[in-house]
């Protein structure tokens, strides 16, 4: 009993350690530009040269959360810049419930004025390789090769690209969804000077650390697309 007795403290005592050390080893990061340069790279996409004939949206959480209504702010923009584009809009699921998420969302897509035919939603997609197969299964055959402008979160540019890749579509342009700094002329008179460096390391320091998970739970996703053959 007692020899069973240490053998779990070990295994306490070890986890803790582990855990202690990936923390140590994270804050660390989170004190350089790794993290934001990491996120980066996942958010690397080629602005659009020639108008896009399709704008597809992916990748958005749970509405109204932030994600979702920032997605729906750089819609709404290349709506505008674009207005001969159809879009592609994927969300969970489209039911009656006049208070859902879906219903929510597809209401704010066709606020201002879209014509119906220029609107499509993904509703039966489970990921992010499913629902690229019911885009292309939506596709004209000869529309493969046209441009697409892809609007989803910083991380997901990445594995979206690389599925579209895989299901032939290769002629892709995004827009960065990156978080941006607020220009100091936004600011109130006298509120630039109140910012103390030690203010802005604790909100680097914060926003790095949730950077970091960000990033490793999008590799670790990639990861799994690689083993499925996804990408």
């Amino acid at each position: 009993m007692s020899t069973k007795r240490n053998k779990l403290f070990f295994l306490l005592k070890s986890t803790i350690q582990l855990l202690g050390l990936v923390f140590v080893l994270m804050f660390f990061l989170a004190c350089t530009d790794i993290p934001y340069n990491a996120l980066m790279r996942l958010a690397e996409v080629p602005s659009c040269e020639q108008p896009p004939r399709y704008i597809f949206v992916q990748g958005g959480n749970a509405f109204p959360s932030a994600d979702a209504l920032l997605l729906q702010y750089h819609l709404e923009k290349s709506r505008e810049q674009f207005p001969e584009a159809k879009i592609y809009y994927c969300l969970p699921s489209v039911s009656s419930d006049t208070s859902g998420e879906s219903y929510i969302r597809a209401r704010l897509v066709s606020i201002a004025d879209t014509c119906p035919l220029q609107l499509k939603v993904i509703s039966d997609g489970v990921n992010t390789y499913d629902e690229i197969q019911k885009l292309v299964s939506l596709l004209p055959h000869d529309s493969l090769h046209c441009s697409l402008l892809l609007i989803t979160k910083p991380e997901h540019y990445k594995r979206s690209i690389a599925c579209l890749n895989r299901s032939g579509i290769t002629d892709i342009c995004g827009i960065n969804t990156m978080d941006t700094p607020v220009p100091p002329s936004l600011l109130a008179h006298g509120e630039e000077s109140k910012r103390s460096p030690a203010l802005l390391w604790r909100y680097n320091v914060w926003s790095y650390l949730q950077y970091e998970i960000i990033i490793f739970r999008e590799y670790c996703a990639i990861l799994y697309y690689r083993l499925k053959s996804y990408i």
